[in-house]
């Protein structure tokens, strides 16, 4: 295969708005041009994991082997200086609350704070949570954001229990449904996404998990188990194909996204990758208030700055395994012949103007 028609493939990945290679060549050309020409680059986005502490215990959990003793958390004014600083730095565009292994409205007063922080200073907002903690309060000020991801991750109550150790399904669904109701009677604009990571005991809930959101939310995102798949061939197969038949479902206010295609749920999402070049586009900050390189390594000694994935790093998110992936063919590509490089920028700007 010529590396034209390689490139066009990785670029052809995904669907939108997780079309991840493409996105990231579109939006950050000058960030990924610097990158491969060995200059220094700002990130554009950082998360912020608040607190160290869950509401949940899920099974599917990535960050439960490193999750610390204790109750740790950033505190609001910490926060709030956190992301003032964040903002003098300048170049970074968004910032997201979320967590490794803590819910971020566990530590409800610091998440809000940032939240109203980095809305003052202009940049976008996103919150990922699981829902369950989602009041009043916590309502009123992210109808002022860009968009929540809300990790549901069932169909049920019985398989939520199975997933995550306790019963709070109804309660989730209600905060959504709550949510939305007052979104649409003040008219903002906040995106509502929900998060449904496939397994044994929910893939069959697709069909029944799309009928009671579709009028709610924005969204739907499905994904395979990163950590440790246990559905076979055939469960795929199936998952797959209620996805797609639920997608008569689809309209202009609700989209049923797929964030691994059928090869990357067969794929390991162990790094093959000699260098983690996503950590140019995403910084992140730790549950103890500390810089990390990326989210899925905030813990003690997951700060280390020569940082190789295919040796220290045990799996890589979606976003990030995709785009270092596409980096390194790349970088090589160009080590190889500057002139690729030219190749590509033109390739961008003509086919995706």
């Amino acid at each position: 295969m010529n590396r034209e028609k390689k490139f066009k493939e990785f670029i052809q990945n995904g669907e939108e708005p997780f079309m991840y290679e493409k996105n990231i060549l579109c939006e950050h050309w000058d960030r990924v041009e610097a990158i491969m020409k060995g200059k220094e680059t700002s990130v554009y986005e950082v998360e912020i994991q608040p607190s160290a502490t869950c509401n949940l215990q899920c099974k599917h959990c990535v960050g439960i082997a490193h999750k610390p003793k204790g109750v740790v958390g950033i505190s609001p004014m910490k926060m709030k200086l956190i992301i003032e600083h964040i903002a003098k730095i300048g170049g970074v565009k968004r910032i997201k609350f979320s967590g490794y292994y803590g819910e971020p409205l566990m530590n409800k007063k610091s998440t809000l704070v940032g939240i109203r922080t980095a809305k003052r200073m202009g940049m976008k907002v996103g919150l990922f949570t699981n829902g369950i903690l989602i009041d009043e309060e916590v309502m009123n000020t992210i109808l002022g954001i860009e968009y929540v991801n809300i990790s549901l991750d069932a169909g049920s109550k019985e398989s939520y229990l199975k997933m995550k150790g306790i019963n709070q399904f109804y309660a989730v669904i209600m905060n959504i449904k709550t949510l939305d109701a007052i979104r649409k009677k003040r008219k903002s604009r906040l995106e509502i996404t929900v998060g449904y990571i496939l397994n044994k005991e929910n893939y069959k809930e697709i069909p029944q998990i799309i009928k009671l959101l579709k009028n709610h939310i924005n969204m739907i995102r499905f994904k395979v188990n990163i950590l440790n798949d246990d559905m076979n061939k055939d469960e795929l197969d199936e998952a797959y194909e209620l996805i797609e038949e639920s997608r008569r479902h689809e309209n202009k206010k609700f989209k049923i996204i797929r964030i691994h295609s059928r090869l990357d749920a067969e794929r390991t999402q162990k790094p093959t990758f000699e260098k983690c070049y996503f950590l140019n586009f995403m910084g992140c900050i730790g549950c103890d208030g500390k810089a990390y390189p990326c989210d899925h390594k905030t813990y003690f000694g997951g700060d280390k700055k020569d940082l190789v994935p295919k040796r220290d790093c045990e799996l890589c998110p979606p976003m990030g395994f995709r785009v270092n992936r596409l980096l390194e063919f790349m970088e090589n590509e160009y080590k190889k012949d500057p002139k690729f490089l030219d190749w590509v920028e033109s390739y961008i700007r003509s086919e995706f103007k």
